[in-house]
């Protein structure tokens, strides 16, 4: 599977640390190589034809994409502070 990367995810992900910018990294090659078929803890479907890249450590990262053919298309990122996802986080996905 290809992945394209908005601009804003790039923009998200060079800001990162080292560490965070690793696991990032490591979890978009698992996307890369596995595809939907990636799942919890990694990846979980949030929302129709959304789901979001799970990064556990220090900082909770959340990465929102999606999928058409062979192409992860990378939405959106931010680092989870609450609970649950920001709504305005998914609707900017789906749009």
């Amino acid at each position: 599977m290809k992945v394209f990367y908005f601009d804003d995810v790039v923009s998200f992900i060079s800001a990162l640390d080292q560490a965070s910018k690793s696991h990032v990294l490591r979890l978009i090659k698992m996307l890369t190589k596995y595809g939907l078929q990636l799942r919890p803890p990694e990846s979980k479907k949030i929302a129709r034809g959304i789901y979001e890249l799970r990064v556990q450590g220090n900082l909770k990262i959340r990465i929102l994409y999606t999928v058409r053919g062979n192409v992860a298309y990378l939405l959106a990122a931010f680092i989870k502070k609450s609970s649950e996802l920001p709504k305005h986080e998914i609707s900017k996905a789906q749009q």
